[in-house]
């Protein structure tokens, strides 16, 4: 639970929510730059996790929502052979398996990737920057029909 968030930004942040009711921040910039320097501080309430789970209910959206790909999460062969290169994805440790496993064929290198490049590109690549390692993860997650979302 989040008791106080503040961002302190170069420009005009929107305020929404998603459905789950959690806080959205969009920043707004009409104007060319070349860098986006934010600053932020926050408390919040964590819980322990259950046997390596949290202990959330089920929310306003169906589980099986999270389990389709986007235009970004897209799983080609490639990413459904890294996906079934862990045999099974039903625990923690199988999820942090597969996590080594994406980062074991893709090395972090900055700014070979752009916001639009795809999990497939990065995969493709062998180098990506830390979106990438989401987007791959997502994918081969979905891939199996395990719900994913960041």
């Amino acid at each position: 639970m989040v008791r106080r968030w503040d961002i302190d930004a170069p420009g005009k942040l929107d305020v929404t929510f998603d459905a789950y009711g959690n806080v959205l921040h969009t920043l707004v910039i009409n104007k060319p730059h070349s860098e986006i320097r934010l600053q932020v501080s926050g408390e919040v309430d964590t819980l322990p996790l259950v046997d390596g789970y949290l202990s959330d209910a089920v929310g306003p959206i169906p589980l099986e929502h999270f389990t389709c790909a986007t235009r970004l999460t897209e799983a080609n062969p490639a990413i459904r052979e890294l996906a079934e290169s862990v045999p099974s994805l039903t625990s923690p440790a199988s999820l942090i398996a597969l996590t080594e496993q994406i980062l074991q064929r893709v090395k972090y290198t900055a700014g070979v990737t752009e916001v639009t490049s795809t999990a497939a590109q990065a995969l493709e690549l062998g180098n990506d920057v830390c979106q990438d390692h989401a987007y791959l993860m997502l994918a081969c997650c979905r891939a199996r029909n395990i719900p994913a979302a960041m």
